[in-house]
């Protein structure tokens, strides 16, 4: 198990940070998106209740 985690953490330990980072961002992303969809989709609802 240690000789594992530490050839896991020397061989992947800068791939996993790029991975977090970018789920992270990607998470981020997905919410303003959704957010935004969200926005949209109430402000046409209040378009369409207009006519």
């Amino acid at each position: 198990m240690d000789s594992l985690t530490s050839c896991s953490i020397r061989g992947f330990g800068i791939p996993v940070g790029l991975y977090i980072v970018l789920s992270y961002q990607v998470s981020f992303l997905i919410t303003g998106v959704v957010d935004f969809a969200f926005v949209l989709t109430s402000d046409l609802t209040d378009d369409i209740s207009l006519f």
